[in-house]
């Protein structure tokens, strides 16, 4: 009699449910005009690295262009298929991704815009940059809040669910240049130090440093 009861009430709540069940996109988001210069490289191009004993690294770009959901309204939580997305009332977000891979394949760094929203269920977006270094097991990796798109620029970092943050580094010397604000992630024997409008300054692979040529 139980059973009978419950599956009851669970049609009734699929009915009441009904056509808000269907995700239905509500807007979309654009990055910040700013925020492309994360990505400086263009499709096609080929990124040379050189360490001090004159090893090379070299990589060759890929852009894609590519859109995300952001749910700003949850409208049911049943679902057929408990691993299927929530339905909801979405915004489209635009997300760009430089994608470089090493001659052999062997090694790819992954670089990744995109739109979030600071509290769930939202209007609050925020722009987010990613980087990405891979090859045989994990290596570096990390985020940046680059800026956010509503009045409070304040982001507080404990409620951006997005681990590990970058580390800003406020001046470094490369090559003779010295570099400002720049970002970098290290994680055991690799390491990335990136700047925003120039790219990948130094790459840090095996306990070697390779610098941009």
């Amino acid at each position: 009699m139980k059973y009978v009861s419950f599956l009851l009430i669970l049609m009734t709540l699929l009915l009441a449910c009904g056509d808000r069940c269907e995700s239905e996109q509500v807007g979309e988001v654009s990055l910040l005009e700013d925020s492309n210069d994360y990505l400086p490289y263009t499709d096609g191009q080929t990124v040379t690295f050189q360490s001090q004993n004159g090893d090379q690294l070299t990589f060759t770009v890929e852009t894609v262009q590519e859109t995300g959901w952001i749910c700003v309204d949850y409208l049911c939580e049943l679902t057929a298929d408990p691993f299927q997305q929530v339905p909801c009332e979405y915004y489209e977000a635009e997300g760009r991704r430089n994608i470089l891979r090493s001659t052999n394949d062997s090694l790819i760094i992954d670089k990744v815009l995109g739109v979030e929203n600071y509290e769930e269920e939202s209007l609050l977006f925020y722009d987010l940059f990613g980087m990405h270094f891979s090859g045989i097991g994990g290596l570096a990796s990390g985020f940046h809040i680059i800026g956010a798109q509503f009045d409070d620029p304040e982001l507080d970092p404990e409620n951006v669910f997005f681990d590990p943050i970058l580390e800003v580094v406020s001046a470094i010397e490369v090559g003779g240049q010295t570099f400002t604000d720049v970002l970098k992630t290290t994680d055991g024997s690799s390491e990335i130090i990136y700047k925003y409008g120039e790219g990948i300054l130094v790459l840090k692979y095996q306990d070697s440093n390779y610098f941009a040529i």
